[in-house]
């Protein structure tokens, strides 16, 4: 969120601030792999709590997400 406040208003004004990690497409030996994690992490809402993250498995080139069935885990900031 610090590198927001860089942007002008902008951290001052969005509702949602989602952030999104994903695992390399490709494996050490250098194939693709079919599914990949990606996390989500909701660094604000105006209208929920934030600092939570979720999983999703991407699938293929397409970026299809599906849902990883876990607990929703709570941020430490």
């Amino acid at each position: 969120m610090s590198d927001l406040k860089q942007s002008g208003a902008l951290e001052a004004d969005v509702d949602k601030a989602i952030f999104i990690r994903a695992e390399p497409r490709k494996t050490d030996d250098g194939s693709f792999k079919g599914k990949r994690k990606t996390r989500f992490f909701i660094l604000k809402q105006r209208d929920n709590i934030a600092g939570v993250y979720f999983d999703m498995n991407t699938i293929g080139a397409t970026q299809t997400l599906e849902e990883i069935h876990n607990e929703q885990t709570i941020l430490n900031f």
